[in-house]
């Protein structure tokens, strides 16, 4: 019985890579949603380790090599379909579709596997272009929709329990999107303007 034990623990680490990718896949297809309090890309260490220790197993007993390439080739995969789906928003960690702009399942983006701007890009926009369109908003929604038109997803959310959204301008202003308070502008010399949703009058 000793003699199989490698197998065994072979064939247990692919079983595992494979049961990680059914799962994964089953729960970023069978959502509406395409955010999770988890965090996916946590699992490509766990493939990588799946990997390593497959093929430490195999040095000891130079047996079951096929085993072997197909675990690592499943935990390949299970890295890859991770990155397809953080490229495109079909699951991705709460916080950072938040910090993304709350993009749609899909919706393709730049960042990948959960890595974020430690420093806001300033957007090829100007708030002037657009200020008339936030004098007559309705709504959180509306407005939001309105300034990524004209400057993109917003650079990153500060809110807690509710959405406050900024964008950093190329006139160095900065826009601050809040859920239930509305919109402000900071112009370069730091004078603010504030603009309120219809609905809250």
């Amino acid at each position: 019985m000793q003699k199989k034990t490698p197998k065994y623990i072979l064939i247990g680490l692919m079983s595992i890579n494979i049961l990680f990718i059914l799962s994964i896949t089953g729960m970023a297809l069978s959502e509406d949603v395409n955010h999770t309090s988890l965090k996916p890309f946590i699992f490509s260490y766990l493939y990588i380790i799946f990997a390593i220790t497959s093929f430490i197993v195999f040095l000891f007993k130079r047996k079951n090599s096929l085993i072997v390439i197909f675990t690592i080739f499943i935990s390949m995969l299970g890295i890859f379909e991770l990155f397809i789906f953080d490229r495109w928003n079909v699951l991705v960690n709460y916080e950072e579709w938040l910090f993304r702009g709350m993009p749609e399942k899909w919706q393709k983006t730049s960042f990948t596997l959960g890595s974020q701007l430690s420093e806001p890009l300033e957007k090829e926009c100007k708030f002037n272009n657009f200020e008339n369109e936030l004098l007559d908003i309705n709504d959180f929604h509306e407005a939001r929709d309105i300034i990524k038109e004209n400057c993109g997803e917003a650079d990153r959310d500060v809110g807690s329990g509710v959405y406050i959204l900024e964008w950093y301008l190329s006139d160095r202003g900065k826009i601050t999107l809040h859920q239930l308070n509305g919109i402000s502008y900071q112009d370069a010399e730091g004078v603010e303007y504030n603009f309120y949703f219809k609905e809250s009058e």
